[in-house]
Order: structure tokens, then C-alpha cells, then sequence
């Protein structure tokens, strides 16, 4: 039996099974089969199933058996351990082995008397979520949990998220999502899972509440929207993080700082730096109101815009920072940071508290503040590290009003003061390399015969620009100056001073009107303070105020920052293209150089003029360069810094071509022939660039041509002297408009235009070669092939002409075959020829071929033979036969009988019949037959008469047939002899 039970967002598959009371009164069991209940996929493998065995009666569960009947295999299921919880519920997981086909599980209760049995339940336990409801501002987040081996999916559903992965499953009993596009407020996530039977488990849910947070507190991860609620929850030690941007309105102004140490309100590590991280209190009241006595930090932050009021009434003190406790447990570090923008009656910037609380500034700017009284600072025990003070304003003590102030490292400028004091107004002021500039109407005011906080000031290694002192000369007897220089001439008499540095004006300073106070490597001021002064009340400060080396060369310099004497040549600079060639005579050059590279030199060896270099990044370089000649011109270059280190020199060429390139076309020439291939040869002065070599075709006469000129361009690059190739459906053409000789008309004359371009674009002058026939045709082929052979090693050919009027030759072929005719023996212009190269024993066939001036090929002529004859000779005496050694007297009869075996006529057969030995004479007698002559009558050699035509002496006669023997026929001559 099995049955669904749709529970809200879960299903159960209850499987009850209810046993009646046993007459012994034993415990009630209750008992499920597996296989009738269609939990268990049973055909191979592992399969497992989640059960609960629950104590309906509260009497507890006695006993849990399992028995399995297995087909296949040996072994019982294997169960996790059995846990029973607070219920009396019992829950294991089941394995079932491979090939089950019945198990059976019993469930005891303990009871004896119940009549309520157990209930066996068979359900898909419910994973968990490995996730806490902590608050973030992190829209894509990733969720992990655990769950059974049962499990075999796990879904996930948000009620906001855009986009959720597929569930992945490291192992049997994990499983991990990726959630994105989460959305402000609360995003609800449901889970449940589903087993390998398909049963399913119930939901359960998380919550991820997206916060618009601004900070986080570093050690709880937890997120805030405002910083005072940050500031509210931090605990000892807690490290605020403060997210990029502008942070206004309530909660993130007039912030009341908490009774708890070492607390950190920073810039987040990935913000940058402060101009990043800005506390805005928008002209409506302070950034921060501290009175504990505590120690705490502000870290990358700008805090601006704070003000309170600034007449001698209400909430009058500290325009960015109050501090409300005068204690020396009270520290404040402030970091990295930037003040500006804030005003107030009493110290625009900051408030210190009395003359007991602690302020350390470093690496920070002061600026841009005001006040009535100490435009940056009043009162406090503050030290002010590697800071700047500028452009402060007060009624009086425009950087510091009262106070102890140790300034080390720091630059203070700018600061004016509308009565008196323009950075210092009284107070116990202690200056170690520093420079002060620009503060008016003076640097330091003293009208006060005490010292200490009344007005005291030491400087050591310092720098006094402009007016210096104001109030009573006789009060500055307080005043201890060493090792430190002024350009102010007109000093109080009563100060106390050591080793000061004369000569000293503003021009020793790198740019004074641009507010660069660096100094020059001619400064009085370099190399001129005293090292031990440094290294007494130096505070460990080892860099100056730019981060550089504080003693180089030994020596520390006066002031603010230490002249930092470089060395080091720059990197060679580069060239972007090394070797250039144009035809432009006015061309922009660039490269690069190390970012320490001030000036770039340049040289030419022949250009008019090179323009001032510029610089469009920290390492590149350009410049212009007008006039260049024909030829190299040599480019050399090398760097300078702003110490005026050299670097190496490098050198470039610019190859100035403004001559056009010559072309001559070889062919075709001038009144010449193409035909469908056409062979090009051209003649190059110098190397031509691809898609650079232009070859017209433009109709003169012949056949019309609608489409003439055609154009095509080479796409390939060339060499100087001698270039070819053929135009034959080559794709070897690149300007668009490829075409090939196919687009000529047959017939057409044209003129063939040649013209190049080089390297950087000169184009030549075109050469053209007139008068050029394209002709495609084949030409008529001779007509009535006639062969005749002759004794011998001969043959004789005649045809007629051909009827073209373009021929150029005759092409004679002969074979053995009388299907294939393929050696050419000979060429002629006229329409007969003699080969004198015939073979007597074999066929000889002939054919004609007609050629015109474009070399296009007729069709062959008729085929024809030569013929093939063979002579038969019979001859006999009176005597009975024919004698080695003649008889006088006798008579010889001679029967000689020619035969044509070939397949065309055979003319002029002729045969030379030697007679036998004899010193006697040799006459003819007797009559030839009709169809042969006696050609030549012989003597015999002894006499002294032969045949001239013969290389030799020969004794007998000649026969020669006149008549024209055709193939097949036969003839026959005879002739008597008599012999004396």
C-alpha cells in the first residue's frame, strides 16, 4: 500500500500498518514490506530509503528488525545508526544491496498493554543550510548545505533572485548553488529535497536580507547603512569599513563616537585612497564629537564640509572634530586622511581637547579650513608627521592656535591669519625639517613673555620662507633655532640660534610660484642640516615628505624634502618603426621612454627641421620632422631625467624616395600576337610593392571590344630586373576587378599599357607597346596530303595552303601508326617538303599541321602514306642457270617484279641489278617490257666506264620504272643479257 499526503510544501509517504493484541498480551508490532510499497528500486545497484519508526503510545520502541529475502548476493540491508530523539522517534537510513526483492521491517514498542501500535513511516529527510542570517550588501551569494545519500535532488527556489545555478553535489552528502541578482530587503530561500524513489521532502527556509549598506565591521562581517549604527555595535579592537563614496545625511554626520578603545573608522582596503572615502557633513554641523578617554583612529577618510558655530557662543569648537575629554589617555590616530572645507569659532579643522589630550596626524592634508582662532588645530598635544597645512584661515594662528605642536617631515603653506600669526600663534611649537612659505603675515607670533604653551618655538633643519616673526622682539628669547635658514633678513636679536644657513631666497626652490618646494641641486639648503638633530627628535621617521630617502649623500638636507641626487641614466628610449620608408618629405616619428625621461633629443643628418618633441603619455614620445632630402637620413635620439642623466644613444634611418620606379614591358611587343595565354615579361628598376604592378589592355582596331580597357593588378610583390608570369585564369590579381585573358575579345588589337608602383607609392611613367593582336583561333588546316616515296631513303610531300592569311608555319608529323603521328620531323613555310629520313622496311604516314602567327594550331590535314614496295628477281642462262663464272656466249634472261604492300602510290622505282664477275663486256640485248626502260647501260669496272651518280664503280645495269605504281599494284620488267 502506498499512499501521498500532501502536507502544505512537504509530502510524507506514511505507511501505517496496525497489528491486533496478542491473547499472551505481548507487545504490539507493527511491520512494512518494502517491495509491496514500491520504496525500493531493486534491480542492481544501491538503493536507500529514510525511515522513522514512531512511539505513538509513548511507551518507547522496544525493538527494530529488518529481514530481506535477496535473489542475487548475500548480505543484509546496512543501516545508519539508530538515533531516538526527545519524541521517542526513531530514525535511521537503510542501504539496500543489489537485486532486493522483499524486505521487511518490525518495529517493537515496549509497552505490554498499549493498544495503540507504532507507526512506521518511510520520508525524505530534509537537507540542511550551511547559512546564517547575517545581513550583507552582496547580491550574488553562495549556498551550500548537507544532506542524506538518499537524496538524489535537492531544489532551491528564491522569491527574488534573477538567476540560481544548477545545484552542484561535491559529495553524497553536500550539495552548493550560486544565487545572483539578489534585491534589497529580504529574499527568501526554500529548500527541500527529493529521494531516488521520487518521494519528497519539506521546505525549508533562510532568510538573506540585502542591505544599501555603506560600512561593514570588519570582524563580524555584518553590515551597516549608516555609521553611527556601525559605531554604535563596534566592540574593543573593531575595524570599520567605510565603502567608496560620499557618505551625507543622518547617521553619517555629527557621528557621536563611543566609550570603547581601539576603535577604527577606515576607508575599505579596496577603496583607494581618501578622496575615495568622504564623510560629507554638509555645513550642518561636525563629523565627529569624541569625549572619552580612549584611544581611536581615522584611516583613509576625508572629512569635510563640517561646521559648527563660529562666534563666541553654543557648539563653537572643532568644525570636522571635537574632542571633549582633556586626557592624556585620550589618543587620536589619524591616517592617510583629508580635512578640509570645515569652520569653526575654535580650531576649523580640529578641536584638541585642552592641553592634555593627544592627537598623531601622518601622511595626512590639512586644508581650506577656518576659524577665529586656529584655522587647522587648537590647543591638544598633537604630532604631525610627513602633513600638509595649506591655505588656512583665522583671525589669528591661521595653522595653530596654542597647543603642543611637534611638526616633523611636514609642509606648511599658504596659512594666513587676518590679525595675527600666519601658521603659528603662540603655543609650544617644536619644528624639525620642515618648510615653511607663503604663510602671512608672518610664520610665528609670540606676544607673550612666558614660554611653553604661551609661546615657545624650536626649529631644527627647517625652512623659513617670507616674513618670519611677529609681535615683541624681546618675547622671542623663547625662540631655538639650529641647522635652518630663512630668506627673511630682519630677525628678532633675542632669538637663540646655531649654525644657521645663509643665502637662502626662494629661488632655491624648484618652482616657489607653483608651490614645488623641492630643491634645486644649487640650494644653500642641500646637504646642510645636521643629522643628529634628525636623529633626535625625528619621531623614527625615515622617509621625507614624499616618501623619499630622508639622508642621501650622507647628509640631511634642510626642509621638507630631501634632494634626491639621481645618477641613473633613463632607459634608451625606442622607436616605433626602426627604419622608415616615404616618399613624404615632412613625416611625424614616435616612440617610447621610461617614465623618468624629461627630454627627449633628436638629431637629423639632413632634415631642415625638427619640431619640439612631445609627449602624449609618461612613456611615449612624437615628433615632426620637415625637409628631409633623397636618400638615408639618419635619425639619432637618447634621453635625459630631470637630473640631467643621458641616456644611450639609438639610431634610425629614414629612406626618403620620391623617384618614380622605370618599367619596361618585354612582352608581348609591339605588333605582335597573344593568344589565350599570354606570356609577361617586364623589366623593374627596383623592388615593387604587392597590388603595385597595373597591365592594360585597350582596343586599337580588329574585333569590337564594349568592355575595353581591361585592367589587372598584380597582387604579388616584384623584384628589380626581369619579372614574368602568365595571365591564364590566374587568380593572381588583387585590386577588385580581377579578370583574366578570357575578357579579351578574339580578334581585337590593343594597346598594352604597363605602370608600377614602388614601396611607398611613386608611380612610374606607363610604357606601352601598340599594335597587339589577340587571337584565339585556330587557323584553316592544308588541304589534299599527297606522299610519294622514291628508291631509297625518300619521300615526297605536296598540299595546299591553307586558306588563312596568318600563317606562320607548317608543321609535318610522321609515324608507323597510322593512329598515331606525333614526331615532328620537320617545319615549312612552303606547301611541299622531302624527307630524306624515311626507314625503307617500314609504313611511313604523314599529316600537316598549320600554325599561325599567334602560334594557334589548325587541325590536322588528311593522313597519307608513302608506300612500301618490295622487288622480286628471277634470272637464268642459256646454259640451264646462272654461273659464278659466265660462259661467253651464253645469254642471261632477267624477270624482276616490283610489288607496292603500302597504302599510298609509290613513283620512280628504280633498281641497280648487278651482274656477275667478268672482265668481258657487258652489253644489253633485247627489249624491255612496256611498263619498264633501261635507265642506264654499265660496262664492266675494268673499262673504265660506270655511273657518276654512284659512289662507285658498278657492273650491271639500272632499271627504273617512270610509271606511277599505286598501293596494292604490281609490275614486272624483263631484259636479256648476253655475255661475250
Amino acid at each position: 500500500m502506498r499512499k501521498m499526503i500532501n502536507r502544505s510544501f512537504f509530502y510524507i509517504l506514511f505507511l501505517s500498518f496496525f497489528v491486533a493484541w496478542s491473547s499472551c498480551g505481548y507487545a504490539a508490532v507493527s511491520t512494512v514490506n518494502f517491495s509491496e510499497a514500491g520504496l525500493i528500486v531493486s534491480k542492481g545497484g544501491t538503493s536507500a530509503v529514510h525511515v522513522q519508526v514512531i512511539d505513538t503510545d509513548g511507551s518507547g520502541i522496544a525493538g527494530i528488525s529488518v529481514t530481506a529475502n535477496i535473489l542475487i548476493g548475500s548480505g543484509n540491508f546496512q543501516s545508519e545508526t539508530v538515533t531516538t530523539d526527545i519524541h521517542g522517534t526513531a530514525n535511521f537510513l537503510f542501504l539496500a544491496p543489489a537485486f532486493v526483492t522483499t524486505t521487511v521491517i518490525e518495529a517493537y514498542c515496549a509497552g505490554i498493554t498499549s493498544n495503540i501500535p507504532c507507526t512506521i513511516s518511510i520520508v525524505v529527510a530534509v537537507p540542511l543550510i550551511n547559512y546564517l542570517d547575517t545581513p550583507t550588501n552582496n547580491t550574488d551569494q553562495v549556498i551550500s548545505g548537507t544532506k542524506t545519500v538518499d537524496i538524489s535532488t535537492v531544489n532551491i527556489t528564491c522569491n527574488s533572485a534573477v538567476a540560481i545555478t544548477a545545484v552542484e553535489y561535491p559529495t553524497n552528502t553536500s550539495w552548493i548553488v550560486t544565487i545572483n541578482g539578489l534585491i534589497l530587503g529580504d529574499n527568501v530561500i526554500s529548500v527541500n529535497a527529493v529521494d531516488v524513489s521520487g518521494n519528497s521532502s519539506s521546505y525549508i527556509t533562510r532568510n538573506i536580507e540585502i542591505l544599501n549598506s555603506i560600512c561593514k565591521i570588519f570582524e563580524t562581517s555584518r553590515e551597516y547603512v549608516t555609521l553611527q549604527q556601525a559605531l554604535n555595535a563596534a566592540a574593543t579592537g573593531n575595524h570599520i569599513y567605510i565603502y567608496p563614496g560620499v557618505h551625507a545625511g543622518e547617521g553619517n554626520r555629527g557621528l557621536i563616537w563611543p566609550d570603547i578603545q581601539d576603535i577604527s573608522l577606515m576607508g575599505s582596503p579596496n577603496a583607494g585612497t581618501s578622496v575615495n572615502v568622504i564623510l560629507n557633513a554638509q555645513g550642518i554641523t561636525r563629523n565627529i564629537l569624541q569625549q572619552h578617554a580612549i584611544r581611536w583612529v581615522l584611516d583613509n577618510l576625508t572629512l569635510m564640509n563640517g561646521q559648527v558655530s563660529v562666534i563666541n557662543s553654543g557648539d563653537n569648537a572643532g568644525g570636522a572634530i571635537y574632542i571633549g575629554v582633556n586626557s592624556s589617555s585620550q589618543l587620536l590616530t589619524i591616517n592617510a586622511s583629508v580635512l578640509s572645507g570645515n569652520a569653526a569659532y575654535l580650531g576649523g579643522a580640529v578641536y584638541g581637547g585642552g592641553n592634555a589630550s593627544r592627537i598623531n596626524l601622518i601622511g595626512s592634508i590639512v586644508k581650506n579650513n577656518t576659524a577665529d582662532y586656529g584655522g587647522a588645530f587648537n590647543s591638544g598635544v598633537n604630532v604631525f608627521k610627513n602633513s600638509l597645512f595649506q591655505n588656512n584661515l583665522a583671525v589669528s594662528g591661521g595653522g595653530f592656535y596654542e597647543g603642543n605642536n611637534e611638526l616633523i617631515n611636514c609642509l606648511v603653506i599658504s596659512n594666513n591669519a587676518t590679525l595675527s600669526g600666519g601658521a603659528f600663534f603662540a603655543g609650544d611649537n617644536k619644528l624639525i625639517n620642515c618648510t615653511l612659505a607663503k604663510n602671512t603675515p608672518e610664520v610665528y607670533y609670540d606676544n607673550s613673555a612666558a614660554a611653553g604653551i604661551g609661546g615657545e618655538l624650536e626649529a631644527y633643519n627647517t625652512i623659513f620662507a617670507d616674513g618670519f616673526d611677529g609681535g615683541t622682539g624681546s618675547y622671542f628669547n623663547t625662540c631655538t633655532i639650529s641647522y635652518s635658514t630663512f630668506s627673511d633678513s630682519s630677525l628678532p636679536a633675542s632669538m637663540v640660534t646655531s649654525n644657521l644657513i645663509y643665502g637662502f631666497g626662494t629661488d632655491n626652490f624648484v618652482n616657489y610660484n607653483n608651490n614645488d618646494f623641492h630643491l634645486k641641486v644649487t640650494s644653500v639648503a642641500v646637504n646642510a642640516g645636521s643629522n643628529t638633530n634628525w636623529q633626535a627628535n625625528s619621531g623614527n621617521v625615515t622617509t621625507d615628505l614624499s616618501g623619499s630617502q630622508r639622508i642621501f649623500d650622507f647628509v640631511i638636507d634642510l626642509g621638507a624634502y630631501e634632494l634626491q641626487l639621481d645618477t641613473t641614466p633613463p632607459v634608451t628610449p625606442g622607436f616605433d618603426v626602426q627604419n622608415i620608408t616615404t616618399n613624404n618629405v615632412t613625416i611625424f616619428i614616435s616612440g617610447t621612454k621610461s617614465s623618468d625621461t624629461s627630454v627627449i633629443t633628436l638629431l637629423c643628418s639632413t632634415a631642415i627641421t625638427i619640431n619640439a618633441t612631445t609627449y602624449p603619455t609618461a612613456t611615449s614620445w612624437q615628433v615632426k620632422i620637415e625637409g628631409l632630402t633623397e636618400g638615408t637620413n639618419t635619425v639619432t635620439i637618447n634621453a635625459q631625467d630631470a637630473a640631467a642623466n643621458a641616456s644611450g644613444v639609438v639610431t634610425m634611418s629614414i629612406l626618403l624616395d620620391i623617384t618614380a620606379p622605370i618599367v619596361t614591358l618585354n612582352n608581348p611587343v609591339k605588333n605582335s600576337y597573344a593568344k589565350l595565354s599570354i606570356y609577361v615579361e617586364y623589366s623593374l628598376s627596383e623592388v615593387c610593392s604587392p597590388g603595385a604592378v597595373k597591365l592594360s589592355f585597350t582596343r586599337t582596331g580588329g574585333s569590337s571590344d564594349p568592355n575595353s580597357p581591361h585592367t589587372i593588378t598584380s597582387n604579388l610583390t616584384y623584384h628589380a630586373g626581369i619579372n614574368t608570369f602568365n595571365i591564364l585564369g590566374n587568380d593572381l590579381f588583387g585590386d577588385g576587378s580581377t579578370i583574366t585573358s578570357d575578357s579579351l575579345i578574339d580578334g581585337g588589337i590593343y594597346n598594352v599599357s604597363m605602370s608600377v608602383s614602388d614601396l611607398v607609392g611613386n608611380t612610374s611613367i606607363p610604357t606601352i607597346n601598340t599594335g597587339v593582336t589577340y587571337d584565339i583561333s585556330s587557323p584553316a588546316s592544308a588541304s589534299v596530303l599527297v606522299a610519294v616515296a622514291h628508291p631509297g631513303s625518300r619521300v615526297s610531300l605536296s598540299w595546299g595552303a591553307s586558306l588563312s592569311g596568318d600563317v606562320e608555319t607548317y608543321k609535318i608529323f610522321r609515324g608507323t601508326d597510322l593512329l598515331i603521328i606525333t614526331n615532328n620531323i620537320g617545319n615549312t613555310t612552303n606547301t611541299g617538303y622531302e624527307d630524306y629520313s624515311v626507314i625503307p622496311s617500314q609504313n611511313n604516314y604523314y599529316q600537316v599541321v598549320v600554325v599561325d602567327h599567334a602560334g594557334n594550331e589548325s587541325p590536322s590535314s588528311n593522313k597519307d602514306s608513302a608506300g612500301n614496295i618490295t622487288i622480286s628477281k628471277q634470272y637464268a642462262t642459256s646454259k640451264g642457270g646462272l654461273s659464278s663464272q659466265p660462259i661467253p656466249g651464253t645469254t642471261v634472261q632477267y624477270s624482276i617484279t616490283f610489288t607496292n604492300n603500302g597504302y599510298g602510290p609509290v613513283k620512280g622505282i628504280g633498281i641497280t641489278d648487278m651482274l656477275p664477275a667478268t672482265t668481258n663486256t657487258v652489253y644489253v640485248v633485247g627489249s624491255a617490257a612496256a611498263s619498264a626502260s633501261c635507265l642506264r647501260t654499265y660496262q664492266h669496272a675494268a673499262l673504265g666506264a660506270y655511273d657518276t651518280s654512284e659512289t662507285a664503280p658498278i657492273v650491271g645495269i639500272k632499271w627504273s620504272n617512270f610509271a606511277v605504281l599505286n598501293a596494292g599494284e604490281q609490275r614486272t620488267a624483263t631484259y636479256a643479257v648476253i655475255i661475250k
